[in-house]
């Protein structure tokens, strides 16, 4: 009878509210319903609430909430992590991918998981993440990234603003495809470039293929091409650093061809 009223009340709010207000709050709760755990999961993971809410706890009051990654003994194959985001940004890279057909890239799901004892609302500290684990194919890994790898990941890029593209962020799987799995980064849809520069942070000797890198580097001058001031300068620098980990006879390379692409887009 109890959770009768409560629900019926929680109807009634929801009613009450103005518009947009009522529409955001249905739309964080179909979320919630498309993403939660199964059954089996949740009963696992209530078993440990209160390890659970401790762990989420202190990362909440620490600067270094990234680090937030945890792995049982008792919950053997799955990540468990802190950040409900990384579930809102693995379906925009996952909607990006379907609607662009990118066949060589992928996304785990994510879901979340309510601890059991704190409140309802979608909250870092009411949820976690879980995600099975994922291995990388060292067969693949050992490959030069080639040109449709390359323009898939590009497109991802400038159509969601993922730039958190460090070699550490993804795995390539035995199948060919690229696995994000790092899906908190940074998200920048009106200035992209920085996540097609990263893509240079890498031992480029060997990385990707000799038309996949020229492709890098002509998607980085047209960005760069489009940018003033400080956001070019910025970009120029962070160009620099990783080119200056580089081979020198190759860092002069791909600056020499950078320079003849700006030109061309100038």
């Amino acid at each position: 009878m109890k959770k009768l009223i409560t629900k019926k009340l929680l109807v009634f709010l929801i009613l009450s509210l103005p518009y947009a207000a009522k529409a955001d709050v249905l739309k964080k709760k179909a979320f919630l319903a498309n993403h939660l755990v199964d059954e089996r999961l949740q009963a696992k993971l209530d078993e440990h609430s209160d390890l659970l809410t401790n762990l989420v706890k202190e990362i909440d009051e620490t600067p270094y909430q990234k680090h937030g990654v945890w792995q049982f003994d008792w919950l053997p194959g799955y990540y468990v992590k802190y950040n409900v985001v990384r579930v809102f940004m693995s379906e925009r890279l996952s909607r990006c991918i379907s609607q662009y057909e990118l066949n060589r890239l992928y996304v785990p799901q994510k879901q979340l998981c309510h601890i059991k004892g704190r409140p309802q609302s979608l909250d870092n500290l009411n949820y976690v993440v879980v995600i099975k684990e994922l291995q990388a194919d060292p067969t693949q890994e050992s490959k030069p990234m080639d040109l449709e790898h390359v323009k898939q990941f590009i497109i991802l890029i400038e159509k969601t603003g993922h730039c958190s593209t460090f070699a550490h962020n993804y795995l390539r799987l035995n199948d060919g495809k690229i696995a994000f799995v790092d899906t908190d980064g940074t998200f920048n849809k009106k200035n992209p470039i920085r996540g097609i520069i990263d893509l240079l942070h890498r031992d480029l000797e060997g990385y990707y293929t000799p038309k996949a890198l020229y492709y890098i580097i002509d998607r980085i001058a047209t960005r760069l091409s489009q940018l003033y001031g400080q956001e070019r300068c910025s970009a120029e620098k962070r160009i620099a650093k990783f080119l200056g980990e580089q081979e020198p006879e190759l860092s002069t390379k791909i600056q020499r061809l950078l320079k003849l692409r700006i030109k061309k887009y100038a």
